[in-house]
């Protein structure tokens, strides 16, 4: 008798113990999915951003260069 009280004690440690790690499981993969989510958002807006570097460096490019010709076109020229 003693033996059985015993072995059911277990059992029913083991179940809250397998419950509680059961809810630990849940609550990580919500928190690893939330993040998914978050890392998805971010992805897109550094790739927005990116674009946007890239047309602001051409474009300062393209003004440096006409900078660099209207001196050139200014500059007195030897004969």
């Amino acid at each position: 008798m003693e033996a059985e009280l015993q072995c059911s004690n277990a059992i029913q440690s083991m179940e809250r113990k397998l419950r509680i790690a059961c809810h630990v499981l849940k609550t990580a993969k919500s928190k690893v999915d939330s993040y998914d989510a978050e890392i998805s958002s971010m992805k897109l807006e550094i790739k927005d951003l990116s674009k946007k570097l890239e047309a602001a460096n051409a474009q300062a490019h393209s003004l440096e260069r006409g900078k660099k010709k209207r001196r050139l076109d200014q500059s007195p020229r030897k004969v």
